[in-house]
């Protein structure tokens, strides 16, 4: 027996019992799976997380239309509009036939923006029509381009604190469950009110206790872990962007949507995962290692060297925290390669680690940076000829936190840096694969 074909059914409760009518009608021969929602209840509140998820997963949706709208006119309405994002999904994978349908119950008459819907009579001939072409269609064939509901994080793997709790529960919450980014929830709501990631954490944390250690500062035990003990207690409601000031797609998105979010430059920093909301209710995230690791892109078969970074920002090893902070802000980088005298790459170092060593308490800032830099054994390296596919599976799916690799050429022990390329260079690639 093929998988039954589900349908949405939005209706007002007032017109329930025609509406069980047909969905029993619907159901009689095993083909049909109908899910009924009434908007009439709590109409002002946003549409409950698991209904409208159960939108996103229908094959169709029916609206009923009759005079009792008007009693719930927002309600009523509110479906439909994620019903018609939708529909404009499902062209945008090559599926033109509609999602929509209108059953008219009565001549009431139709909203504008409900004109030039599909209307069905609610009789018998008009609903077998109905019937006999969403089984000629079938099901939606969502697979035509991946969709982020697909690769995503699911809401029952999401990691998430209430906005009352403070940064060191986020901390202990990433760290424990190996993530960069989690929801900061409305305790009573639900609702999400921020998004933090390890970044925006690790900022505010003194420097390692391994990398004080490397200077001649002279730090008591009892005086850093006080340190970590303010910073743990810092609200979690003042980390990361805030809901209003936060940029999100829905799993209803397509990975080129996701792809576009991830390569797009913002005021806040370019975000390495993307946060997936519906109604204010977080429903999974999407990082750059789903889309580029779980084989649902194309990777192009091109080379390091066409895509690289040459003009790239660098610093000498008897840099100092400060001088190489002056360097890093003068454009939008997160690491920074160090050299030697002879213009040999040694070793890299991250904005985290530099704005730990600018802690108001154990401020590092005439050390050398080549102290707490991390040293060329332990940085995986490509070269101009490696391929983006060969990149992809030996390199950036094999480390999960790397996030950017030294393009480097080898000549007789010299290691000279060539240029920088990171996962954003490569979902540009794909993106631009996409489009051509």
């Amino acid at each position: 027996m093929s998988e039954r074909i589900n349908v949405f059914f939005s209706y007002s409760r007032y017109d329930q019992q025609k509406v069980e009518s047909l969905k029993k009608y619907f159901e009689k021969d095993g083909k049909f799976n109908v899910w009924m929602y009434s908007r009439d209840s709590n109409f002002l509140q946003p549409i409950p997380t698991n209904i409208a998820e159960r939108l996103y997963e229908a094959d169709y949706f029916l609206l009923f239309w009759s005079t009792s709208v008007f009693e719930r006119p927002a309600g009523v309405m509110d479906e439909f509009y994620k019903a018609d994002e939708r529909e404009k999904n499902l062209i945008n994978t090559g599926d033109k036939n509609s999602f929509i349908g209108i059953v008219l119950l009565d001549d009431t008459q139709l909203f504008p923006e409900l004109m030039g819907r599909r209307n069905i009579e609610f009789e018998e001939n008009s609903i077998n029509r109905l019937m006999s072409d969403m089984i000629r269609v079938g099901k939606r064939q969502r697979k035509q381009v991946t969709i982020l509901s697909d690769i995503m994080t699911p809401r029952d793997r999401l990691l998430k604190v209430t906005s009352n709790q403070k940064l060191i529960d986020a901390w202990m919450q990433m760290e424990n469950g190996g993530v960069r980014h989690l929801f900061v929830v409305d305790e009573q709501s639900g609702n999400v009110v921020r998004f933090v990631s390890l970044r925006d954490i690790r900022r505010l944390l003194p420097p390692m206790w391994a990398d004080i250690n490397k200077t001649n500062l002279k730090i008591e035990p009892s005086q850093y872990m006080k340190a970590i003990k303010d910073a743990g207690n810092i609200p979690i409601s003042r980390v990361g962007v805030a809901f209003v000031d936060l940029d999100y797609l829905s799993p209803e998105d397509t990975i080129l949507d996701g792809i576009e979010f991830l390569v797009r430059a913002r005021p806040q920093g370019r975000f390495s995962s993307i946060p997936l909301i519906v109604q204010k209710q977080p429903v999974g995230i999407v990082s750059y290692f789903d889309i580029l690791c779980k084989k649902q892109v194309p990777i192009p078969n091109i080379q390091v060297k066409a895509r690289k970074k040459t003009n790239i920002l660098k610093i000498h090893a008897d840099y100092t925290v400060a001088e190489a902070e002056l360097i890093m802000n003068q454009g939008p980088v997160r690491h920074l390669p160090i050299e030697d005298a002879y213009g040999n790459l040694i070793g890299m170092i991250d904005d985290i680690t530099l704005r730990w060593l600018r802690h108001q308490l154990f401020d590092l800032h005439d050390e050398k940076v080549s102290l707490f830099m991390s040293e060329i054994e332990k940085i995986p390296m490509t070269t101009d000829t490696t391929t983006f596919p060969e990149m992809v599976n030996s390199m950036l799916c094999a480390s999960k936190n790397v996030t950017a690799f030294p393009v480097v050429e080898r000549n007789d022990g010299d290691i000279k840096l060539t240029g920088i390329i990171s996962y954003v260079d490569i979902l540009a690639a794909v993106k631009e694969h996409f489009n051509t």
